[in-house]
């Protein structure tokens, strides 16, 4: 019975959205669910202790990495406040955040269901508020939205809300007035197109809290050795689909180098995909798709002797344990996340097509208007990624 009522929720849920999308102007829409939120926020009596702070980092797992440094700086900060430190993240990301990141409590939060489901959202935002005790909230992501992070901020009941101004290709202008509401201090960021990481030295540096904008490192001797013999490891999925390269292109390229080498091939993944389709005589495969969470991913990637994945978290993840790591990229957010600063200081690169139409947030101009790998990852070749692993393979590390 609990899950037909879901169901039939969701589809109600679902449905309340397309009519809302069909009836009403885009600036009424954008004030729906703050709307709703006032009016939970309404019945929540705030803690009368203050000892907690937050912090928001509801991405992916390459986002979280990514944040790392920032984190870890906010930690120390609030704790130099006599504050504990909870961190919001998305749900698949709790036990790595737990395992890698020194924060006292981890909450997840499903930012699609946050945005999408009412329910759920009710929920959450009842949770946070009931749950407040929060002396200070702070929101660094530049991934930032009227209808999540401005929200998730205001429902903290902090007395002190740090933000982001946050990226154009998430926040509508029209938006803004509400969010920036929300929020007691909004850094500024500069216009210029920069690495995400460039961009949290930029927002802590606005606070007066130094950290460099180099990968976070996450220490490997002891992760141990879950496989004894050599191996690259393939990680051919990503968050989306638009922004991954063809399970048949990953599988010619890392089965070249890994042919060449004498290595295995070892497949890792939150889902089962596709099937696995190699010569019978290439190099062994170990399937462990559907079997490794986030955070057993270490210790796999550690003792990997190359790092082979999409412009996702396993990609950020190889760079942070210092393996040799090769992505294959898109143009939809030119530089946000590679080529990383100083990279030729690292063993890593994005194999990638400089297109003329870059900059496109994944909104694909060449391919239909339906769920596929965009144009300009398609036009990578297999002989291309191969080629690169070799060069990035016999490159001296720094």
């Amino acid at each position: 019975m609990t899950r037909r009522v879901a169901l039939a929720w969701a589809l109600i849920s679902k449905g309340l959205r397309r009519i809302a999308q069909l009836v009403l102007p885009l600036r009424l829409q954008s004030r729906i669910r703050p709307g709703l939120d006032a009016l939970v926020l309404a019945t929540c009596k705030p803690s009368p202790r203050r000892d907690f702070g937050a912090v928001l980092c509801l991405h992916g797992l390459g986002d979280l990495i990514l944040a790392a440094r920032c984190i870890e700086r906010l930690t120390q900060f609030m704790r130099s406040r006599n504050l504990k430190v909870r961190l919001f993240v998305a749900p698949q990301n709790v036990r790595f955040a737990q395992r890698y990141l020194d924060v006292d409590e981890v909450e997840g939060l499903d930012w699609m269901l946050f945005e999408r489901d009412l329910l759920y959202r009710v929920r959450s935002v009842r949770s946070v508020a009931h749950r407040s005790g929060y002396a200070l909230a702070v929101q660094p992501t530049f991934n930032r939205r009227l209808a999540v992070e401005d929200s998730l901020i205001r429902a903290t009941l902090a007395p002190e809300r740090w933000g982001t101004w946050g990226s154009p290709q998430f926040i509508h202008p029209y938006e803004r007035p509400l969010g920036d509401s929300f929020y007691h201090r909004l850094i500024p960021d500069s216009r210029e197109v920069m690495h995400d990481l460039e961009r949290y030295r930029e927002f802590m540096a606005a606070l007066g809290l130094a950290i460099e904008a180099s990968p976070w490192r996450l220490p490997s001797a002891a992760l141990g050795r879950p496989i004894e013999s050599p191996y690259l490891a393939l990680c051919p999925q990503a968050s989306d689909v638009v922004r991954t390269w063809s399970q048949e292109s990953f599988l010619r390229a890392a089965g070249a180098v890994a042919q060449k080498h004498g290595w295995a091939i070892v497949v890792l993944g939150n889902a089962i995909g596709e099937r696995l389709d190699l010569p019978p005589d290439g190099p062994s495969v170990l399937d462990l798709r559907g079997q490794t969470s986030n955070d057993e991913l270490p210790a796999l990637l550690a003792a990997a002797e190359l790092v082979l994945s999409n412009d996702s978290g396993p990609y950020h993840l190889g760079i942070a344990l210092g393996r040799p790591t090769l992505g294959v990229g898109g143009s939809g957010m030119p530089r946000r996340y590679f080529p990383y600063p100083a990279e030729r200081l690292l063993r890593t690169r994005v194999v990638h097509r400089k297109v003329a139409c870059e900059g496109c947030s994944w909104t694909c101009i060449h391919v239909p208007p339906v769920v596929t790998t965009a144009w300009c990852i398609e036009q990578v070749s297999w002989l291309e990624v191969a080629a690169a692993a070799e060069a990035l393979l016999c490159a001296e590390p720094h």
